[in-house]
């Protein structure tokens, strides 16, 4: 009887379908048509770059690192903070005081809780809202206007988001990425009304309206921070998407400005403590 070509010590009498070699069953694995041995399923697969490129070909995949760098912030927090957080109805408390969005510790110099504030969620529910929201808007969104559009209006809907929660609640610890899928869904809403889209044939008037009945309506709820992110991903939505010419330097362009204009406003806030 054969030996294994990768383990001589091991009798076998399988042998690969593709190089004929002699293999055990370990080192054997199956392919459309018998079987192969681990040495020719390694020289078949694609060379690295490859791989990287059908990775970075999939659908949806700003969208998706969205959601897990959501999901992935969330649990951290709750591991790092030693499992005493509920992971349903809490959040981590480590993230909440030394992240969120708080116009004091802004205004003494955390300026990063402008962005990071937009990553994180009170609980696995509100997590789960944000999440459904921007899948489903990344589906109408992602692939119409490019990742790297898509990946910058979400970033700049959440600094319009803190930007108008500094505005009206300064000293209320805000989180969240509600201000990031508002944004989103307002620049569809705007993007395709100048496109020439009837606002009753908009799909997405009517969730944002719904959305902004729950913001006014339930206690605890970020106004500000909804109505920033519905203000920047409008600004943004009208530019890139209500064009029928795409200009990659004006898309640029209008971007950074709203982002500038996002962060100036959300500094200033904090520095003046505006309804606080």
């Amino acid at each position: 009887m054969a030996t294994c070509t990768f383990h001589p010590d091991r009798e076998t009498f399988r042998s690969c379908s593709r190089c004929g070699r002699p293999a055990c069953y370990e080192c054997l694995i199956d392919a459309p048509v018998g079987a192969q041995c681990v040495a020719c399923v390694r020289e078949s697969r694609p060379a690295a770059s490859q791989r990287l490129k059908m990775n970075l070909a999939q659908p949806l995949l700003i969208t998706k690192l969205i959601i897990a760098t959501l999901a992935a912030v969330h649990f951290y927090g709750l591991v790092r903070q030693g499992g005493s957080g509920d992971v349903f109805s809490g959040t981590s408390r480590w993230l909440v005081e030394n992240f969120a969005l708080y116009g004091p510790a802004v205004k003494s110099g955390e300026w990063y809780r402008i962005i990071t504030a937009g990553f994180l969620h009170g609980s696995l529910l509100h997590l789960g809202f944000n999440s459904f929201a921007i899948w489903n808007l990344g589906r109408t969104l992602e692939s119409a206007i490019g990742r790297w559009r898509y990946a910058a209006l979400f970033f700049v809907s959440v600094l319009g988001g803190s930007a108008g929660a500094l505005l009206l609640t300064p000293n209320v610890r805000t989180i969240g990425a509600s201000g990031g899928a508002f944004g989103l869904m307002a620049a569809a809403v705007v993007g395709m009304h100048a496109r020439g889209v009837p606002m009753r044939a908009n799909g997405w008037l009517p969730p944002m309206v719904i959305n902004l009945l729950f913001t006014v309506s339930i206690p605890g709820i970020s106004i500000g921070g909804h109505l920033g992110g519905i203000v920047a991903g409008g600004i943004v939505g009208y530019v890139i998407i209500g064009r029928r010419m795409r200009n990659r330097q004006i898309d640029i362009a209008v971007l950074v400005a709203v982002g500038v204009v996002a962060v100036a406003v959300a500094l200033a806030a904090a520095q003046r403590g505006v309804g606080g």
